[in-house]
């Protein structure tokens, strides 16, 4: 592969003209030279079309189609790619300029990775930073990552091989949650997950987003994923109906369910400057699950502590 080989960069967009500018501006503004950019509108009805059109980059396609869900946009863009490496940006996150640059250059130096993630920022809507995401990956964190036990950094941090992608079928496009963890899942079972300890992007935290609209269905989707990875495992499958019949969380689940959604409830608060009901709910998420916000809080500095070294 050359050293500076083609990277092709999915941006899939719905409804995203509040923020699709900024994440085009930040692909087309990387340091690395040898990129291209597809931005897949799936079926909005606001500018988003309008806004992305209005860039004129050689580097640069528009794509569109009827809605059909974010995974039928990456997957559309990816065909449309030509690059062996390849990165999907939501449309409501950025990057820094030397992202992509830093992550050509780590995957390349490592043998047998396919993809490699990085630390974001997270970001409120009028650009305040709030915290950092994403951690370290060793070998115990790649065991549940293929166990889809863990997501160790957001989808859009990540540089993969395009080839293991599409060996291993690419976006599943019945999900609409937990695509990212069923990708990662099935990737990991070819080659190594690796990630940088560098915050190279920043994760906006918005109640318009697709993880804020589809909180109440996270854990069911997440634990559907988990226990198909486990049939795959022993060349079985699992459909959605029959997960659905069957499915009976514990109270412990129950009680783990309701602790995130306050802790994400919490930051999106925090993000609006909304701090009577952050501080309220950050008090309940802390008496609900100590350990959880301990341990959230501990992620948090370690990321910070990276991103300041």
């Amino acid at each position: 592969m050359s050293t500076t080989p083609l990277v092709s960069v999915v941006i899939p967009a719905f409804n995203a003209e509040k923020f699709v500018e900024r994440a085009i501006e930040s692909v087309l503004s990387q340091t690395y030279p040898n990129l291209e950019l597809i931005v897949v509108d799936d079926g909005s009805t606001d500018r988003t079309a309008e806004i992305a059109a209005s860039f004129d980059d050689p580097r640069f396609r528009l794509l569109a189609q009827p809605n059909r869900g974010v995974s039928a946009a990456r997957n559309r863009g990816m065909a449309e790619s030509s690059g062996p490496l390849i990165a999907f940006l939501d449309a409501d996150d950025q990057w820094d300029a030397n992202k992509l640059n830093e992550q050509v250059k780590a995957i390349a130096s490592q043998p047998g990775c396919v993809a490699i993630g990085c630390l974001m920022r997270y970001e409120s809507r009028n650009q305040k930073v709030l915290g950092i995401t994403g951690q370290s990956v060793g070998s115990g964190e790649r065991e549940l990552i293929r166990h889809g036990k863990l997501m160790p950094f957001p989808l859009s941090s990540i540089l993969f091989d395009k080839g293991v992608i599409q060996e291993v079928g690419g976006f599943d496009e019945n999900l609409r949650f937990a695509e990212d963890l069923d990708l990662l899942a099935r990737v990991s079972g070819v080659g190594i997950v690796a990630g940088l300890a560098s915050c190279l992007g920043t994760y906006v935290i918005h109640r318009e987003s697709a993880s804020a609209q589809q909180l109440k269905s996270q854990p069911m989707t997440t634990r559907y994923v988990r226990e198909r990875i486990k049939r795959r495992a022993n060349d079985e499958d699992l459909t959605w109906d029959e997960f659905q019949g069957t499915y009976r969380p514990t109270w412990a689940q129950r009680h783990g369910d309701i602790v995130r959604a306050l802790y994400r409830r919490t930051a999106e608060s925090v993000a609006e400057e909304r701090w009577a009901k952050a501080w309220m709910l950050g008090a309940l998420t802390g008496l609900l699950g100590p350990r959880y916000s301990f341990r959230r809080f501990l992620m948090q500095r370690e990321g910070s502590q990276h991103q300041s070294g």
